[in-house]
């Protein structure tokens, strides 16, 4: 499955596989907003993409951070919007998601971090269980496909490590002989 959105306003209908907050026409500089997302499998996808033309400039969409306080002297990151970086990949093989504790109804997430907050309600869940999921089987939408959650992280940990991080942190250290 891959993940496309239907660029809005346009005469005829035009996907795009990446996340971005605006697309720009190069020749007119018309701005067009990108439609809801859906999951396609590969027989069903669009035969011809807003990125293959050459004909738009995309604008991506920015995490956007800031700090709480956590008691009285510790603080914590918490992202409000996060940066659809890794759905532009082709989903294939096994990948493995983090199950949000306690929430219903059942949601995944990608990020590793430490809380996650419900924005309408305001209550905070931990970070679950690692679950491996097929290509076929890929939960959508995650937790960061919405902009219903606020992700928190301890200001302790360097950085939120998805999984791309963690497989690039592993294979740096085996270059440098840390992880013998």
């Amino acid at each position: 499955m891959r993940v496309y959105w239907l660029i809005e306003g346009l005469d005829k209908p035009l996907y795009t596989a990446k996340a971005a907050r605006l697309v720009k026409d190069k020749e007119t500089g018309k701005e067009y907003k990108l439609g809801k997302m859906v999951a396609l499998k590969k027989s069903n996808a669009p035969k011809i993409l807003a990125e293959d033309t050459g004909k738009y400039e995309f604008y991506r969409r920015m995490e956007e951070v800031h700090y709480e306080k956590a008691g009285l002297f510790r603080k914590r990151k918490v992202v409000t919007k996060a940066a659809l970086q890794t759905i532009q990949k082709e989903l294939t093989g096994i990948q493995y998601f983090w199950i949000i504790d306690g929430y219903s109804p059942k949601t995944y997430t990608k990020k590793a971090c430490d809380l996650v907050r419900d924005k309408a309600t305001g209550k905070t869940y931990k970070r679950g269980d690692f679950v491996k999921f097929a290509d076929e089987e890929y939960p959508f939408p995650l937790a960061e496909h919405t902009d219903n959650f606020d992700f928190i992280y301890d200001a302790d940990s360097c950085s939120p490590m998805t999984q791309e991080d963690y497989m690039g942190e592993i294979w740096v250290n085996t270059l440098f002989g840390k992880g013998k």
